[in-house]
Formats: structure tokens, sequence, C-alpha cells
């Protein structure tokens, strides 16, 4: 456990894994917002695609998934906490440029 540091680090990473989560959402409900006239599927209610409600994925990716890597960055090394930071950094990038993509 790396202390201070760590907690810090994991804080970090956390706040820019919720930043890349929060854009994703953002791009998606606009996307979403301009494909209203595609037609809705029925989904059987046994089904599994019943089961996996992409919008409380994402909703779950927004929340879950910053906390659990912040979580986990403290107890990993932080050479593993840095690795997800950078990959981050470049999802946030890239997914900046997708979001302002004329």
């Amino acid at each position: 456990m790396g202390g201070v540091t760590a907690i810090v680090f994991g804080l970090i990473l956390g706040f820019t894994q919720w930043v890349q989560a929060y854009m994703s959402i953002q791009h998606t409900a606009k996307t979403k917002a301009k494909n209203t006239d595609i037609e809705k599927k029925e989904i059987d209610p046994t089904s599994m695609e019943a089961a996996l409600d992409p919008e409380l994925m994402q909703k779950m990716m927004l929340y879950m998934l910053p906390v659990m890597l912040a979580v986990s960055a403290f107890f990993f090394p932080l050479g593993v906490g840095l690795y997800w930071f950078i990959g981050t950094l470049f999802v946030i990038a890239q997914q900046w440029y997708v979001n302002n993509k004329k």
C-alpha cells in the first residue's frame, strides 16, 4: 500500500475514468437523439437482451468503474495505476476527437 500518494493517485485515476465515461455517454446520447426514427425492436422479457439494458450499463460504467479503479489503484503497484491513467488519457483524447468530428 502506498499511503497518501496512492490515495491521491487513485482519486485522480477515478476522476479521469469518470470524465472518459461521461464523454462517451454524452456522445451516445447525441447519436441516439439523431437516430430517433429507427424503429425499436420487440424484446422478449425472458431473453438475455432484456437483462442487459444499455442505459443501465452506461450508468454503472459512469459511477462504479471509476470507484473500482480508484480502490484498485490503492492496492496495486503505482505502475499499474499509471498504466491505467495514461491509457485513459489517450481514450479521452480519442473520445474528444470523435465527439467534435463533423
